[in-house]
């Protein structure tokens, strides 16, 4: 026999009756009564495989060498693997195996009745991928006669959740799945062999807040400034989008986003030096991005109109030597005239580069307040 690889498909049933024994001279292996032997040459060092996809053996396993000696295999026997069948003894089933070989059998031990021979339908195999990035998969059994209940464990890595689980038929027909819980999914055995597909992708964050629904306009936006931490929620599962930003809250973002450089004390009489927002002040006033009401007053705590957020996000963008040359004509608004003169620039800006639009109604509302939704809108749009 050369090296490669016998398959018997379907359901036989072989029974070891054999006289030939390849044990020469008494001191090596016997193999009268093994329903499957693969026979190693020592003139080579190929592999013999023996895939066992169906049927019933009377009879055991072995691997043996074929040299004058009948000794034991050496270093060059190779794997026996069996994939499927159904075996009446398992006796020798890891006998006669060269150090570092293996035998593997997946097969359905069945005891064999006194004084009969063993017999039952046919077993299938179920063949799942040994290998699946960000998770693993896990087949019960791994072979199984038709009509019986087949569980796959699908177990996705911290961060990640099943994308994709398909199991097919001989045929390449889907087979139904049925989500049992706990990472597990059954699906009933057909007549004949399946394969398993299965992907792992990066699990979506989902939201925590009860007040946010995807259908919401906000949604995408209150998603992206609280999977980039730029704002949490207001309680463990609110993010109440409808009520004011302060100023503080604004600049502390940005604070945030140049990882909180070092800074001196603000100026401003109105922000302790132990507030959340003081360094974020700070920082801001230092790199004229903000410059307060002109009487040593920042306001933090004051809710943020949308031309001051338009105002504070140009300033940013300025600071980050981003190009400004975006800009809209504000006439189209109604309100237009109600644009304070130190936001004008800012307000084109927003406008030219889709950072902020109008409500629907004509107007662009510079002196109203920010809510989170539209804070977190804006950023959005400015920073993606």
């Amino acid at each position: 026999m050369k090296a490669g690889t016998l398959t018997i498909t379907g359901s036989p049933t072989i029974t070891a009756t054999a006289e030939v024994d390849h044990n020469k001279n008494g001191n090596g292996p016997s193999t009268k009564g093994y329903a499957v032997v693969a026979v190693e040459n020592d003139a080579y060092a190929g592999a013999v495989k023996v895939q066992l996809d169906g049927g019933n053996y009377e009879g055991k396993v072995a691997i043996v060498s074929d040299n004058d000696e009948g000794t034991d295999p050496g270093e060059k026997a190779g794997d026996i693997e069996i994939s499927g069948g159904k075996f009446s003894d398992t006796e020798g089933l890891n006998e006669y195996l060269a150090p570092g070989k293996k035998l593997s059998s997946n097969g359905t031990v069945v005891k064999k009745s006194s004084g009969s021979s063993s017999s039952s339908a046919a077993s299938y195999s179920v063949t799942a991928p040994s290998k699946v990035e960000n998770g693993s998969i896990s087949v019960s059994p791994k072979n199984a006669d038709k009509d019986k209940t087949v569980t796959i464990t699908a177990k996705a890595d911290e961060g990640y959740e099943l994308s994709k689980l398909i199991v097919k038929d001989k045929n390449g027909n889907e087979i139904k799945l049925t989500n049992a819980g706990n990472d597990k999914y059954t699906f009933t055995m057909p007549a004949g062999n399946v394969t398993i597909e299965a992907d792992f992708s990066e699990a979506v964050k989902q939201l925590p807040f009860k007040d946010v629904s995807k259908t919401d306009w906000y949604y995408e936006a209150a998603k992206y400034v609280y999977d980039e931490g730029m704002m949490s929620g207001t309680a463990d599962d609110l993010f109440s989008p409808n009520i004011s930003t302060t100023r503080g809250m604004i600049v502390t973002i940005l604070y945030r986003l140049e990882k909180e450089p070092t800074v001196s004390n603000s100026s401003f009489s109105d922000v302790s030096e132990n507030a959340y927002y003081a360094k974020a002040v700070a920082w801001a006033a230092t790199e004229n991005i903000v410059g307060g009401y002109g009487d040593g007053k920042f306001g933090p705590e004051d809710p943020i109109t949308r031309e001051q957020l338009a105002a504070i996000l140009y300033r940013y963008a300025q600071y980050k030597g981003t190009n400004n040359s975006n800009t809209a004509d504000l006439s189209v608004f109604t309100d237009a005239a109600s644009i304070s003169e130190y936001a004008e620039d800012a307000m084109r800006f927003a406008v030219g580069n889709g950072i902020m639009n109008g409500n629907g109604d004509g107007t662009i509302n510079p002196t109203g307040t920010a809510t989170r939704a539209e804070a977190a809108q804006m950023l959005m749009n400015f920073l993606k």
